[in-house]
């Protein structure tokens, strides 16, 4: 069986992380603030927007047929599908761009000066 050293895994642990400068890659851990994510950045919230529309809604109806009203989890699945259907991509393509991930028409114009 073969073991890992601590110098020959610092060696390895090095080249793999230049390995990753080369390829330039972006990664955003887990706990980053909602000014790197998207996704915290509105994309999630109006979609939760929706499902409490869509919830209620739900409710309401039964509330009046005076039906018991027993939300399972097929019809939560199937009101966040009905839910993220209605987030519009201009909503996604802003929460990114808020994010910095896209660039405006100004700052491209302003990129393409410079060249």
């Amino acid at each position: 069986m073969k073991y890992f050293s601590a110098d020959l895994f610092e060696a390895w642990l090095k080249d793999w992380d230049r390995k990753l400068k080369r390829d330039n890659r972006k990664y955003l851990p887990p706990n980053t603030t909602a000014a790197f994510q998207p996704c915290d950045q509105g994309i999630i919230q109006n979609s939760k927007v929706h499902y409490s529309r869509h919830l209620l809604r739900e409710r309401i109806t039964a509330l009046d047929s005076k039906l018991e009203y027993k939300l399972d989890l097929l019809m939560a699945l199937h009101l966040l599908r009905r839910s993220w259907a209605e987030v519009k991509p201009e909503t996604v393509a802003n929460c990114f761009r808020k994010a910095g991930f896209i660039k405006t028409v100004e700052s491209m114009e302003q990129t393409n000066e410079k060249c």
